[in-house]
């Protein structure tokens, strides 16, 4: 049986509505395009600005999800594309109802996923990703009074830490896997980058009195119905701590289903893109960490390039590059120093 075909033909579709899709979908909107914007998530703001009605989001994430609303942008939460037949049509998932919609062009902006590498108890209950805690606790999870080992590697684990400690919770450790060199080198290469060093330092000033180590990572997680106990190795010894949560965190993968779905190409992991975010597939770009983990401020500014040229704008400011590649440097400077 045939989807039904919405009933008009839209400039641009944008999947995903984390930073890079609501930017693609503003920058869109701007020069009078009419836009679709699906997700998965019951509401826009992707897995970094997921809120729930009521909470406070950072100025630069409600300053997009007030512009990218009806009537100025069509969302459609609780959708997900399962198909696409042809150039410019796609079988989206409604909520249970398929239809097909036609587009003249596509921006991929479907972000990233925990990589969880496994170890001895790592799928008993209460072992979680790092990312997946944050879920959990921006969904309401109480944490009040349980007791959680955060370890890992790069820097999540300080916001979810600093959120968790703001919640009531007791984070026993926090266990950096890069050693401590690699950290105070990360951390001299923040001078720079005024803002974001600010944010880690409100960061690191919430989780004052927080055990921190570096070097060191998780052995196993013990229990029986779910983790009791996390063993850690730090220096060649390993130490046993007692928890009801174990959040891990070894990085993010690149989401590319679907840009395989559309035969782009995908390579080390990344949605392969040209200076225009445009992809190996005509009509097609891409934004955001599906083109390599690099954090929001790149992902805003990949949108927005993306956004534009999808729509055709030819002279696309170069301030708009530059910010992109000085972005990315820091993504690849997050690559090599965890």
């Amino acid at each position: 049986m045939s989807a039904p075909v919405l009933a008009r033909r839209l400039d641009l579709v944008v999947v995903g509505a984390g930073p890079a899709g609501l930017a693609a979908a503003d920058a869109a909107a701007g020069v009078g395009r009419q836009v679709l914007v699906l997700d998965q998530a019951p509401r826009p703001g992707g897995q970094i600005w997921r809120h729930r009605p009521g909470d406070v989001l950072p100025v630069e994430a409600r300053t997009l999800l007030d512009r990218v609303r009806p009537p100025r942008v069509a969302v459609a939460c609780g959708a997900s594309v399962v198909d696409a037949p042809g150039p410019g049509q796609l079988i989206v998932d409604f909520g249970g109802r398929l239809a097909a919609v036609e587009t003249g062009a596509v921006v991929l902006a479907t972000g990233a996923t925990e990589r969880l590498l496994p170890f001895p108890g790592w799928t008993l209950p209460g072992v979680v990703g790092v990312g997946g805690m944050q879920a959990l606790l921006k969904a309401g999870l109480p944490v009040a009074g349980s007791r959680i080992v955060i370890a890992g590697s790069g820097p999540l684990p300080w916001p979810v830490a600093a959120a968790l400690h703001h919640e009531g919770a007791v984070v026993e450790e926090i266990l950096e896997q890069a050693d401590a060199l690699a950290v105070a080198r990360f951390a001299l290469s923040l001078i720079g980058r005024p803002a974001t060093l600010a944010r880690a330092l409100r960061y690191r000033a919430a989780t004052l009195g927080i055990p921190y180590r570096t070097g060191g990572w998780v052995v196993r997680a013990e229990g029986t119905d779910r983790v009791t106990h996390a063993v850690l190795r730090v220096g060649g010894r390993e130490r046993r701590i007692a928890c009801d949560w174990l959040a891990t965190a070894a990085g993010l993968v690149p989401r590319t289903e679907l840009a395989q779905l559309l035969g782009c190409t995908v390579h080390e992991e990344r949605i392969v893109v040209d200076q225009r975010q445009a992809t190996t597939v005509r009509g097609v770009w891409a934004a955001g960490e599906c083109t390599g983990v690099a954090g929001d401020r790149a992902a805003r500014v990949e949108g927005t390039i993306a956004g534009l040229a999808a729509m055709g704008v030819e002279r696309i400011p170069g301030a708009l590059f530059r910010r992109r590649d000085r972005e990315r440097r820091f993504g690849e400077l997050l690559a090599q120093r965890f």
